[in-house]
C-alpha cells in the first residue's frame, strides 16, 4: 500500500515543486533534494515490494505442497481403508475354516488362522517385505515425464523398477528406510509405510488358506513352523518374481498379470494346502466303507460341517473383506492416475458380478448332485468366483467377469468332487476354492483381456492399453506366457517347498496328533470349544464332542 502513495504522490510532487523566477541555483538545488527524496522513498518501497512478493511466492509454494499433500494422502488412505477391508477376509475365513470342520477341534482351527497372521506378520515385517519388494533395482525408462515410448519397456507400468537379479530383494529388512531423517532432524515417511500394510495383507492370507487343508490334523507346534518357513522362503519369493518386478514381471512387455494375487495368492496357498492334505492323510474313518460315487454325494454325519451359519457367515465376510483387495490394486486414487478412481469401481462392479455367478452355478449343480440344497456348496462357490476375477479384475468388462464367475462355480463343484474321488480330505475345500480356481483366474485373465479383439492388450494398465497411444497386440506382448510361466513357476516353487517342508515333519513323526479323540479336549484349555452348559450337544445338533 505503501508504494501504491509513493507512485500516485509523484506526479503531484513535480507538479507542485516551486519554480521561481529568481535564483535558478537555489531552485535546482531545492529541486535536486526533493528528487533524492522521493528516490529514498522509491528505494522503500522497492524493498517493501520485494517481501510482499516473496511473501506471496511462499503463499503459493505452501498451497502447491498442500496440493501436493492431499493427493497423496487420499492415496495413502485408500490403501490404508483396503488394508482394514482386507484384514476382514481373515475374520471370515477363521469363521468358514471352523464352521467346516468339527465341533471337537473348532479351539484348534481358529488357533492355527491366529498362528497364521502372528507369526506372518513377524516374518513379513522382518524378512519378507525386503525379499519381495525391495532392491537394487533397475528403473525403467520410461515415467510420466521420458520421452522413451512405453511399448519399448518391458513390464506392465509406466513407472516400474525391476529387480537386479531378478530375483529377490536385499534392503529394508525390519522396515529399515521406511523413514528417512530431513536436514532438522525430523522424521520424513515414505510411501513404504502404506504399502508394506496393504501388502501384508495379501501375505497372511495365503499361509491362511495351507492351514484349512491340514485342518483337524497337523499338529500345532509342526504347522507353526510350516507357517514360519511358508512366510519366509515360499510366498515373499513368489511376490518377488511378479509383483515385485522379478523374472515374470520382465519376461515380455505385459508381464504377468494377475492384479490382485489369483496366482500369488491363492494358488501358492492352494497348492501348499493340497500338498499338506495328502501328507497328513485323511481323517480317521473318513472314507470307511463309501464307494466313488457315494464320496462324492454324501458326506457321513461325522463328518458334515458342524456349523452351518458360520461356514455362511465366514463367506459372506470374506465377500466384502475382497472388495479391499481387489479394489485396493489400483494402489491409490489420485496420484497413480486420473482413471484410478473409475477403475476401482469397475474393479468392485467385476468383483460382485463374478462371485454371484460362481455361487449361483455351484448351487446348482451340486443340488443336482445331491438331489437336496447344499449351502456350504454356495459358499465355497462364491469364494471360488473372487479367487477366479482376481486376477484379471481391472482388465475385463462386466459381462466377462459374470461369465469368469460362472466358470468358476464349474471349477470348483469338479476339483472339489475329483479330491473326494481320490480320497485327499480337504474339509473346507481349500485346494477346489483357492488352487483350482486360481489357475483358472490367472488363465481368464489372459485370455479374456478387454483390449480391442486380439489387437491390443491392456493387462496391469488398466483402462489404458499397453503402449498407449500406439497400442501393442499380442505380435509384440504375449500374455499369454507371462501368465501361464506365473502359473507353472508357483506351482512348482510352492508345491516343492511344502513337500519338503511338511515330508521333513512326517518322516520325524511331528506332522500329525496320534489320538484319534478330541484335539481341543486332549490339548486346550477349555476342553471345549462351545459351553453349552448342563444339556446334553446332542440337543443342540452338534456332534463328536
Amino acid at each position: 500500500m505503501a508504494s501504491l502513495a509513493v507512485w500516485h504522490l509523484l506526479p503531484l510532487l513535480l507538479l507542485f515543486a516551486p519554480h521561481g523566477r529568481g535564483d535558478t541555483t537555489a531552485d535546482n538545488v531545492e529541486l535536486r533534494q526533493r528528487l533524492a527524496e522521493i528516490q529514498r522513498l522509491l528505494d522503500s518501497s522497492h524493498g517493501q515490494l520485494e517481501g510482499v512478493h516473496r511473501r506471496l511466492l511462499a503463499q503459493n509454494q505452501v498451497q502447491i505442497q498442500w496440493e501436493v499433500d492431499t493427493t497423496a494422502a487420499i492415496d495413502v488412505v485408500w490403501l490404508i481403508l483396503c488394508g482394514f477391508l482386507g484384514m476382514s477376509i481373515h475374520v471370515g475365513f477363521a469363521m468358514l475354516k471352523a464352521g467346516s470342520c468339527r465341533v471337537k477341534s473348532v479351539q484348534h482351527v481358529m488357533l492355527m488362522g491366529l498362528i497364521d497372521i502372528c507369526v506372518g506378520t513377524l516374518v513379513w515385517w522382518i524378512f519378507g517385505w525386503a525379499f519381495a519388494f525391495s532392491g537394487p533395482t533397475n528403473p525403467t525408462p520410461a515415467g510420466p515425464y521420458s520421452t522413451t515410448p512405453s511399448s519399448q519397456v518391458k513390464g506392465p507400468w509406466s513407472v516400474f523398477a525391476f529387480k537386479d537379479n531378478e530375483f529377490a530383494g536385499s534392503k529394508s529388512f525390519a522396515g529399515h528406510g521406511f523413514l528417512s531423517t530431513d536436514f532438522e532432524g525430523g522424521q520424513q515417511p515414505t510411501g513404504k509405510i502404506a504399502q508394506w500394510f496393504f501388502e501384508w495383507t495379501y501375505a497372511v492370507l495365503a499361509a491362511s488358506i495351507v492351514s484349512g487343508g491340514v485342518a483337524e490334523r497337523a499338529h500345532f507346534r509342526s504347522y507353526t513352523i510350516y507357517s514360519l518357513l511358508f512366510n519366509l522362503s515360499i510366498y515373499p519369493i513368489i511376490a518377488a518374481l511378479t509383483w515385485g518386478g522379478g523374472r515374470l514381471a520382465s519376461m515380455n512387455i505385459p508381464g504377468v498379470v494377475d492384479r490382485a494375487g489369483s496366482g500369488v495368492v491363492h494358488i501358492t496357498g492352494g497348492i501348499g494346502a493340497l500338498v499338506g492334505a495328502i501328507l497328513c492323510g485323511e481323517r480317521y474313518e473318513r472314507w470307511e466303507d463309501m464307494s466313488a460315487g457315494e464320496r462324492v454325494r454324501t458326506t457321513p454325519e461325522l463328518f458334515v460341517p458342524h456349523s452351518e451359519p458360520l461356514v455362511a457367515f465366514g463367506a459372506m465376510t470374506m465377500w466384502f473383506g475382497w472388495y479391499g483387495l481387489t479394489c485396493g490394486s489400483t494402489m491409490g486414487l489420485v496420484a497413480q492416475g486420473t482413471g484410478s478412481s473409475v477403475l476401482a469401481a469397475q474393479i468392485a462392479m467385476n468383483t460382485t458380478l463374478a462371485a454371484v455367478g460362481a455361487g449361483l452355478i455351484s448351487t446348482i449343480l451340486r443340488t443336482a448332485i445331491k438331489k437336496k440344497n447344499d449351502l456350504p456348496a454356495m459358499c465355497y462357490g462364491l469364494v471360488g468366483g473372487l479367487v477366479a476375477i482376481s486376477a484379471g479384475c481391472g482388465s475385463v468388462e462386466c459381462g466377462t467377469a459374470f461369465l469368469i464367475g460362472i466358470s468358476a462355480g464349474v471349477i470348483y463343484v469338479m476339483f472339489s468332487a475329483l479330491l473326494k474321488v481320490a480320497k485327499i480330505d480337504d474339509p473346507p475345500d481349500s485346494f477346489a476354492v483357492h488352487g483350482a480356481c486360481g489357475m483358472w483366474g490367472l488363465i481368464c485373465a489372459s485370455l479374456m483381456d478387454w483390449g480391442r479383439g486380439f489387437g491390443t492388450i491392456h493387462g496391469l494398465m488398466g483402462l489404458k492399453c499397453v503402449g498407449y497411444p500406439n497400442c501393442i497386440g499380442l505380435a509384440e506382448g504375449n500374455i499369454f506366457a507371462a501368465n501361464f510361466a506365473a502359473m507353472f513357476a508357483i506351482i512348482a516353487w510352492s508345491g516343492l517347498f511344502s513337500l519338503i517342508i511338511f515330508g521333513i515333519l512326517r518322516l520325524t513323526k511331528m506332522l500329525n496328533y496320534v489320538e484319534d479323540t478330541s484335539i481341543d479336549k486332549n490339548r486346550h484349555v477349555p476342553i471345549k470349544g462351545y459351553n453349552f452348559g448342563i444339556p446334553s450337544a446332542t440337543e443342540y445338533g452338534l456332534h463328536s464332542i
